[in-house]
């Protein structure tokens, strides 16, 4: 083995096309000719070299390892390099082999190249790198016990809670990867944590810091009777998931949908079928594979949800009342009313109880009453999903 050393290069978005198969992999198996390693190597090195304290530039070699582009990893990366606009800063861990030791074989071009996607709707998501992007509202399985939740990003801010295997949390936000290599992500407040918290970080995979996963994704992308609400204005229903079928409607910005059946892959982009009026339309969900965003927020369960209030909620038939991040249990299936209400039957300390979740589905202003924080391992035990 030779010597190795770090080097950060100014990555620019003409170089897009030829960076992105390196990223998912995260190796440097070939450098074709004209690609931007090939013009490190040859051309430009010492004006994008971040290190000019350094003696010498060495050559970007195959078997080269990218760590991270902007503090990002494999596919998120990826879509970060798609997106961007401006120069990004790579770090490549540079293999130096000594003098008397030849130079690597160059692999086939064809070896460093993920296989093709496939063009027909599928249910199995096109390859990217081993932990899924998540986003508000996902829902990640605890498998292991004694997982600490901190207060802040950092591993050495305050512990405000452990989780216990098999508990299910909801992401607050996007995961974000520290510079020892942990995957650090934001969860939404458990039953387990001080009502002061708004949101407690965990650590959801630790194996390039020589640790192991933490979680993994519980119902990644919903089933029938799951809602979301969408993010953006002007999102085209489509009669089939194919993206160049008929158009017969959109969705806006707060609307809150109905998901029909299981989602479906058309390429690198997800497709969400929702209930319509007599009909299944189909919405695409999430194009982060493919340099877009995520269109929808997963909003809730069917049922099995445990649910925090985000004001005082007052029972629709009994003297229940629910205070302020008051955290209750999903007892049954939501129910929607002809007026677009959203209704939800729970168990609070007080009792049973029908309460508002949203005010009026259809409406883009309508805040939800509650929002969710988990799931009831006792509804999920009886159903046998936890167990599978």
């Amino acid at each position: 083995m030779g010597r190795g050393t770090l080097r950060v290069l100014q990555v620019c978005d003409q170089m897009m096309s030829s960076l992105v198969p390196s990223l998912l992999t995260r190796q440097v198996d070939h450098i074709e000719e004209g690609s931007w390693l090939d013009g490190w190597n040859e051309e430009v090195a010492g004006q994008r070299c971040q290190l000019p304290w350094t003696p010498e530039v060495p050559k970007v070699l195959p078997g080269s390892r990218i760590l991270e582009v902007e503090g990002l990893v494999g596919a998120q990366a990826a879509t970060v390099q798609r997106q961007a606009q401006h120069k990004l800063r790579m770090t490549v861990a540079l293999q130096q082999p000594e003098e008397e030791e030849p130079l690597p074989p160059v692999v086939p071009p064809l070896a460093s190249f993920p296989s093709p996607l496939p063009a027909t709707p599928s249910t199995v998501p096109p390859p990217t790198e081993s932990l899924p992007l998540g986003g508000p509202g996902f829902r990640w399985l605890a498998l292991w016990d004694r997982i600490k939740g901190k207060k802040g990003q950092g591993t050495d801010t305050e512990e405000v809670c452990q989780l216990k295997s098999g508990d299910i949390v909801v992401q607050a936000n996007d995961w974000k990867r520290t510079s020892n290599g942990l995957i650090r992500m934001p969860i939404r407040r458990t039953k387990h944590c001080p009502r002061d918290c708004v949101e407690v970080w965990v650590t959801l995979d630790a194996r390039d810091a020589g640790g192991k996963v933490f979680f993994k994704p519980f119902e990644h992308f919903g089933s029938t009777g799951c809602l979301w609400r969408c993010k953006f204005h002007g999102v085209k229903i489509r009669s089939t998931p194919e993206m160049t079928s008929d158009i017969c409607g959109e969705t806006h910005l707060n609307d809150t949908v109905i998901q029909a059946k299981e989602c479906q892959w058309v390429g690198e982009v997800l497709r969400l079928p929702i209930q319509g009026r007599g009909h299944v339309g189909w919405v695409t969900l999430d194009a982060r594979c493919k340099g877009g965003p995520l269109f929808f927020d997963f909003m809730g369960p069917l049922e099995g949800g445990l649910w925090q209030a985000t004001t005082a909620v007052r029972s629709l038939d009994s003297p229940v009342v629910v205070n302020p991040k008051e955290i209750v249990v999903q007892k049954g299936p939501w129910q929607r009313l002809a007026d677009g209400k959203l209704l939800l039957p729970i168990e609070s300390a007080q009792g049973l109880a029908w309460v508002t979740l949203l005010s009026d589905a259809s409406d883009q202003t309508s805040a939800a009453w509650f929002e969710l924080v988990g799931m009831d391992r006792t509804c999920l035990d009886q159903t046998g999903y936890a167990a599978a």
